[in-house]
């Protein structure tokens, strides 16, 4: 698995809305955005590869609130994935919709960071030879 030694951002989190209602993305989403590219270049192996892929990631922080709950605030698990999915697919050229397995956790952690790895799958029977 790749590490990015980061916060992770939610796909919501990046995005504003104009005062003409058109959704950009901020600097800061546009920065994540262009690091998880730069961790995702590791993979080059997999450039424009358009057979059926894996994605897994984690997302690593201190997930618990003073209280002992699972905080509700820093952020939905499926938030997180879009915007790193993106910056992966997007760096190699692969469209997302190659994605036929995916997996990802929460991870009970100090310090926050974002592991994954894309790779081929391996569901045998399960899609067309």
């Amino acid at each position: 698995m790749i590490t990015i030694k980061i916060k992770p951002m939610t796909f919501n989190s990046v995005y504003s809305t104009a005062r003409t209602g058109r959704r950009f993305m901020t600097k800061e989403g546009k920065q994540y955005k262009a690091l998880v590219s730069g961790y995702a270049l590791v993979l080059r192996d997999l450039e424009g590869y358009d057979g059926p892929l894996k994605f897994t990631y984690e997302v690593h922080g201190p997930w618990f609130t003073k209280a002992g709950k699972i905080s509700k605030t820093l952020g939905d698990l499926d938030g997180f994935l879009k915007l790193l999915q993106d910056g992966i697919c997007e760096t190699l050229g692969i469209n997302d919709a190659c994605i036929v397995e995916l997996s990802g956790k929460k991870v009970l952690a100090e310090s926050w960071c974002v592991k994954f790895h894309l790779g081929p799958s391996t569901l045998d029977g399960h899609l067309p030879a």
